[in-house]
């Protein structure tokens, strides 16, 4: 969702404007790229959440990430780990 203004619908999602295809598109190959840098086997959430705040995209999670002062270095660290003991 890009540019805020999302409502909550009936079934408890939000509604409103999705990421247009190129920027979803554009934030699952970092994810991907992140994944790989990382050296995980597969993509998840935390790969997400690091992708907007890589590439300063303009996103609600980076906004979020960046809001609470959070770097993307020490997010990639923490991330880094976490997924590293869940698997």
């Amino acid at each position: 969702m890009s540019g805020g203004g999302g409502k909550v619908g009936p079934a408890g999602g939000v509604s409103g404007a999705a990421p247009s295809p190129p920027q979803a598109k554009k934030v699952l190959e970092l994810s991907l790229c992140e994944a790989i840098a990382l050296r995980h086997k597969a993509v998840g959430s935390g790969h997400i959440l690091l992708a907007p705040s890589r590439q300063g995209l303009p996103e609600p999670v980076a906004a979020v990430v960046v809001g609470h002062g959070l770097t993307y270095e020490r997010a990639r660290r923490d991330v880094g780990a976490a997924l590293d003991d869940a698997a």
